[in-house]
């Protein structure tokens, strides 16, 4: 049902298929598409390159495009994506793989096309000698900022030595993916394609400083991704934000009442709630579950909900982590659970309503003392 390419895809698709082959850094609001540019670039990259030479399996994982992403939900929404795209063209359908904690078919087929897997994951079975990196062709950083957490500009001494001691997980694979591929010389080296909608000046530099991304070419849109209500143009996303304060922050009745006012005003309607990482998301299921108010409604957990299914008085709960790149097309409404750490996870949390062909929804966030309220009005 997609017939058109959005800006950001326009620009993506231009620069991949054009005369230059460099690597690619892509930052454009949540919902745009640039998942779905980045899917279909390389399948039509795929379909341009069939090789009718297949390696003999050997148990070892190779594959031509590696898709690193930081959680399992996401891993699973692209396979499924590819798997999709590619179905109408079965005679030559790409292998679709997956590599994460607890979702694994890579097992099952090692050699294949398509990899979508976690940093962690991915790592492991490389410092097992599980990985041939020979034939690997593009590597996508998807939500980079997160996968690579750089650190702020006026870190403390204090996180520079930790950060040195417990290096971000990602970072310490693609270096040593890089040290590889560039100490053997029947390896060549993987276009990158990196992407999010905070991609970040500190994300990018760290790339380009280490080697991992050379000479890349940077594109954005200019769109704002959080617009004050009353300055909304009538032709941009619809989607409206509000906020409260709660009452008595350490009373579950007064949260349960807030949250059903809201789910109330947005009847009939699929939502979600965002709530810290720290937080208990099973914990906040039973704690809704409990009161009669919520007794129409039908909650769980994000991770089992499947697309297709009945979204009708439908609550999904995730933690903050869990949002990044999440595509549902039913949801109508999310409500944020304290004041976000930063204004990217916000953006990133906001970013599940008002998503390309849905252009509205609206975004509640509970918050719990009044410095809260005051640093997110400001």
């Amino acid at each position: 049902g997609i017939f058109e390419p959005t800006e950001i895809q326009k620009s993506m698709l231009g620069h991949f298929f054009g005369s230059s082959k460099l690597d690619l850094l892509i930052k454009s609001q949540p919902g745009s598409g640039k998942s779905l540019g980045y899917i279909i670039m390389l399948l039509s990259h795929y379909y341009a390159n069939i090789s009718n030479l297949k390696r003999e399996p050997d148990g070892m994982i190779n594959c031509k495009y590696l898709i690193i992403v930081p959680s399992e939900l996401l891993a699973k929404q692209l396979v499924n994506w590819l798997k999709e795209l590619s179905q109408e063209k079965s005679c030559n359908s790409p292998i679709v793989s997956a590599l994460c904690e607890t979702f694994e078919t890579v097992t099952e087929t090692p050699v294949c096309d398509f990899l979508i897997s976690t940093p962690e994951a991915f790592r492991t079975k490389l410092s097992q000698g599980c990985v041939d990196l020979r034939g690997l062709e593009h590597v996508v950083l998807d939500e980079a900022d997160a996968l690579i957490k750089p650190l702020k500009r006026f870190a403390s001494a204090r996180q520079k030595e930790a950060r040195l001691k417990h290096p971000v997980i990602a970072m310490t694979l693609l270096n040593e993916m890089m040290k590889t591929i560039s100490a053997n010389k029947l390896f060549h080296r993987p276009r990158m394609i990196v992407s999010s909608a905070t991609l970040n000046r500190l994300t990018r530099d760290q790339l380009i400083s280490s080697g991992i991304v050379k000479d890349p070419i940077f594109f954005e849109d200019k769109k704002p991704i959080v617009t004050r209500h009353e300055n909304l143009n009538p032709s941009e996303s619809k989607v409206q934000h509000f906020h409260s304060l709660l009452k008595d922050p350490e009373d579950p009745n007064d949260l349960v009442k807030t949250l059903h006012k809201i789910v109330s005003s947005n009847s009939e309607k699929l939502g979600a709630i965002f709530l810290p990482a720290a937080q208990s998301k099973l914990g906040l299921c039973e704690l809704l579950k409990s009161f009669p108010e919520f007794s129409k409604y039908s909650i769980s957990l994000l991770c089992n909900f499947k697309p297709g299914e009945n979204s009708q008085n439908r609550i999904l709960i995730a933690s903050d982590v869990d949002c990044r790149g999440i595509d549902i097309p039913q949801l109508e409404y999310v409500i944020i659970l304290d004041l976000p750490s930063a204004v990217e996870n916000y953006i990133h949390m906001a970013g599940r309503v008002g998503r390309t062909g849905q252009a509205s929804g609206n975004v509640y966030t509970i918050l719990g003392t009044v410095e809260d309220l005051n640093r997110f009005t400001s």
